[in-house]
């Protein structure tokens, strides 16, 4: 049945303490591991969320646990305030990466999107198949391409 699972990670949720500490652990691994030999920190893409438009994935959109798009963009917006508002992590690039042909279309994606502020990098995931030959991928790159120039961001293949 339904339990909307990303509203219960989100500020109020009852496991919002246990994801804080999840991004605790992501933000004191950046801060250890991550850094050159003179101790500055590595910059990193950063794809949290991933295929969030598709529904197999729990924080996903179109599945049995009925998050809505609302929930997936404050999901991604609180991941990235928490990080680099509380945790000071900044050498992260922020990629947004929804599947190239899942559950919506690229044009669809506004819906999921988290707002310009919280990304750096737009991207798709795109598996080929039979079915999704180079042409598949040459569409959705161009449409990539066209929504991050539009937003004055880096368009990238991210999976």
């Amino acid at each position: 049945g339904a339990f909307h699972s990303v509203i219960r990670i989100l500020p109020g949720g009852d496991h919002y303490h246990d994801f804080l500490s999840k991004l605790d652990t992501i933000a004191n691994f950046v801060k250890t591991k991550l850094v050159d030999k003179n101790g500055n920190l590595i910059p990193v893409i950063f794809r949290p969320w991933h295929e969030a438009d598709g529904s197999w994935f729990w924080w996903g959109y179109h599945n049995d646990a009925q998050n809505t798009a609302d929930d997936i963009k404050k999901l991604y917006q609180t991941t990235v305030y928490y990080l680099k508002d509380n945790k000071g992590i900044h050498n992260f690039l922020y990629a947004f990466s929804p599947d190239c042909g899942g559950s919506s279309e690229i044009d669809d994606y506004s819906d999921i999107y988290p707002g310009d502020s919280f990304v750096d990098i737009i991207g798709t995931d795109c598996y080929l198949s039979p079915n999704r030959g180079g042409s598949f991928l040459q569409t959705a790159m161009d449409k990539v391409i066209q929504t991050a120039q539009s937003k004055g961001k880096i368009a990238a293949l991210t999976e």
